[in-house]
């Protein structure tokens, strides 16, 4: 992630990469996806921008990005669900995922690190 304006250094949000990258409506979090699954990145700004925490938020192949492209997901304007557009394998039809109180399944995994 590079800064907007001024003369900051880059910060990286992700570990090992990622793919597909939103911000939340908070404007501190930044979400994308990696091979671990969907991540979240908390970011404190002030003289700069600074990572304090990341959460994986759901696991597992629901959130492979199967569609280079194009962001194949969305999280609603309150934050609170995020919708998954699976784009389906060569067997199977493409579906939709409707994730409810993420937050909730999020917070396990939050309390871990």
């Amino acid at each position: 992630m590079l800064p907007m304006t001024g003369d900051a250094a880059p910060v990286q949000a992700s570990v090992n990469g990622g793919q597909s990258a939103r911000w939340g409506p908070d404007g501190r979090t930044l979400y994308f996806i990696t091979a671990e699954g969907f991540v979240s990145a908390q970011l404190a700004v002030g003289a700069g921008i600074v990572v304090t925490g990341r959460t994986i938020v759901v696991r597992g192949p629901l959130v492979i990005d199967t569609n280079a492209e194009n962001v194949n997901w969305s999280l609603f304007p309150d934050g609170r669900q995020i919708l998954f557009i699976d784009q389906g394998t060569p067997q199977g039809r493409p579906h939709l995922a409707l994730v409810q109180n993420w937050m909730a399944l999020a917070a396990p995994a939050a309390a871990k690190r």
